[in-house]
This record gives C-alpha cells, sequence and structure tokens, in this order.
C-alpha cells in the first residue's frame, strides 16, 4: 500500500469479518439522503441493500471526516448535483449498482486512485496486480485530472463486485491504449469521428475491463461499425431499434443527444461482452417525473417490474424542471442477451 493510501485514515477492518467492527453511514446531514434512499431499497432488497450500505460506509468514510465539511457532500463531478453517490438500476434485473467518490475533497486527484484500491482491501476484495496498478498510475502520469478515480458496487442476492473507474487523461491516450492492448489483445475501438477514452473500469473479481468513449455525435451506421468492431455484428440491428424505442425518437436524433459515450467490456484473449451507449436521462425524456414514468412503462411493457427502482425513484415521482436527480442512462448490448437499459439516481 503507497504512503498516500495509509494516510487516508481508513480502518484496515474487513467489512463483515470475523471480530470486524461495522462501519456505519453517518446518520445526519447530507449523508440522510443516503441513509433514506438505502432504508427504501431494503423494502424490495434487504440483504444486497444492507451490503451496499456497509460497503459504502467504507467507502464515504473519509467523506465523513473530511476537514471540508461544507463541501463534503457536494463537491463531486460525479452527479449533476455534486452528490458523491449514484444508484443505478437495471432493467434486466433485480442487481443494483452504485458508484461513489472514494476520499473527501481535501484529497488530491493523483491520490484517488490509490484510496480506491485501499477500500478494496478493506471490503476483503482481490485488488489489481502490482504491474497492473503501476501501469494505472503511468495512465495517468503527470497531467492534470479532474476526479482520478471511483469505485463502484454491484449488489444481488448471489454476493457483490467492485469495480474501479480510472480517468484517462488526454494527455496519456497512448498509454492507456497499449494497456488495454497488452491486457486485453486489442485497442479500443474507434468511430470514424471523433472520440476520445476518457476513463478505464476494472472489475478485478473477474479481471474485465471497460472503456469508456466520449464522442460527439454518432450516426446510426457508425454504431453499427462499432458493434462490428465489437465481434457483435449479429445484435447491431437490435440495439439501434432498442436506442429508438427507448428514447422514443428518430434513431439520428436520439444518438445526437448531448453528451453521449459508449464503452466497450472485454477480458483478456476474450471477445467484447458488451457495447454500452451513454447519455442523460433528461436529455432524453425532460423532468424528473417524466423520467419515471416513461422507464417503469417500458420495465412493465418488457415484463420486469423494477421493483428497486420503482421504491427508490418515489419521492421524485412528481418533480418537474431540468435540474434533474436522474443521471445517465444507459442502453446495453451483452453478448447473448437482449438489450437492457440501466438508469442512474442520485439520493433524494
Amino acid at each position: 500500500m503507497s504512503p498516500a493510501a495509509r494516510g487516508l485514515q481508513e480502518s484496515d477492518t474487513r467489512v463483515g469479518g470475523p471480530g470486524g467492527t461495522p462501519h456505519r453511514l453517518p446518520a445526519g446531514g447530507s449523508a440522510k439522503a443516503l441513509l433514506q434512499t438505502l432504508d427504501r431499497l431494503r423494502q424490495t432488497s434487504p440483504e444486497p441493500a444492507a451490503r451496499a450500505a456497509a460497503a459504502l460506509a467504507v467507502v464515504l468514510g473519509g467523506l465523513d471526516a473530511s476537514p471540508w465539511s461544507e463541501v463534503a457532500w457536494s463537491f463531486s463531478r460525479l452527479t449533476g448535483g455534486g452528490y458523491p453517490v449514484e444508484l443505478t438500476f437495471s432493467s434486466a434485473d433485480e442487481t443494483f449498482r452504485w458508484a461513489a467518490e472514494v476520499a473527501g475533497p481535501e484529497v488530491a486527484e493523483a491520490v484517488r486512485l490509490d484510496a480506491a484500491l485501499h477500500h478494496l482491501e478493506v471490503l476483503g476484495e482481490p485488488t489489481p496486480p502490482a504491474w497492473l496498478a503501476a501501469a494505472f498510475r503511468t495512465v495517468q502520469g503527470s497531467a492534470p485530472l479532474r476526479f482520478g478515480a471511483w469505485l463502484g458496487g454491484r449488489h444481488s442476492s448471489t454476493g457483490d463486485r467492485y469495480k474501479v473507474y480510472l480517468e484517462v487523461p488526454e494527455a496519456e491516450q497512448r498509454a492507456a491504449c497499449e494497456l488495454l492492448e497488452k491486457h486485453c489483445g486489442r485497442q479500443p475501438p474507434r468511430f470514424p469521428g471523433s472520440s476520445r477514452l476518457v476513463m478505464i473500469g476494472y472489475t478485478p473479481s473477474s479481471r474485465m475491463f471497460e472503456w469508456y468513449l466520449r464522442t460527439s455525435r454518432i450516426q446510426p451506421w457508425e454504431l453499427a461499425f462499432l458493434m462490428r468492431q465489437s465481434d457483435l455484428a449479429a445484435q447491431g440491428d437490435e440495439l439501434l431499434d432498442f436506442v429508438a424505442g427507448v428514447s422514443g425518437l428518430p434513431l439520428t436524433r436520439a444518438l445526437a443527444v448531448q453528451p453521449l459515450g459508449v464503452s466497450v467490456a472485454a477480458g483478456k484473449g476474450k471477445a467484447p461482452a458488451a457495447v454500452t451507449l451513454f447519455a442523460p436521462a433528461g436529455a432524453f425524456f425532460g423532468s424528473d417525473g417524466t423520467v419515471r414514468r416513461r422507464l417503469l412503462a417500458l420495465a412493465s411493457d418488457a415484463g420486469r417490474g423494477l421493483e428497486g427502482y420503482r421504491t427508490v425513484s418515489e419521492p421524485v415521482a412528481e418533480r418537474t424542471g431540468w435540474n434533474t436527480r436522474h443521471g445517465i442512462l444507459s442502453l446495453v448490448s451483452a453478448r447473448g442477451e437482449p438489450p437492457h437499459f440501466r438508469i442512474g439516481l442520485r439520493p433524494s
């Protein structure tokens, strides 16, 4: 562990480990919104929600202890409102996800990767091998960073998984592409137009990588081209139809929404497992109330309950305006599976 990580004042007690003292989220202040959200989530997923609360208590411990307490729960670039946590729900199943800041706002962006890796240790999770952690640090180099790193969790009735999100600065595109080619046997796909690698996701338990690209605009044929590059050509038309169906917009207009991003997930020596298209839910649908009604209707039409999301999003059911609590809408095409969507929501 690096000296920077040791200086984060985090406990080394493993969550739920033998003889360990459970970590708990603070009960007051801005953390109250997160606690209330997790309490609502316990109505549909009691055990996964409890495990998520324990993990988030570890990851967010530095915020509660931050000397910059006046901004600790509002500084993040993760969500539109600066809240340091976002929950994500899937139309495919009742698994839910979160992404979170890994340290208080006083901690430099260059140190936040070490913080994320330290949290994995505390959670009793695998960490990247030493060579890969060193490669991650090389990717970030000495270039200016906007957020450094985040940590994500995934919780279901069968268990938990965690993912590190590593920022890729513009100056280190080459180093990041070389890393992905070394590990996955391929570089990130490129659109014929402009795109840039902005983030790498890594899941230690499965050794899966996900590379995230930002693009200014996508034509339908370009998305089909990306699916062919990712060995998912057979599902290309299905994804295009799904994008139009979910958005309720003509395909060219749906793919012109800004900001827009895509990701490709793959493991070493394996064909890509999924392609995902990202855009703000509000850019498609407008207000929180409209987003909620649209997504619940889509889930119902597909025979899905989306019960966790339905319960957690109740406080914004009648909310109007463009300053939404909903975040990113993800449209996912995974190998051998029908497409599905995921929706991000910050605690309210």
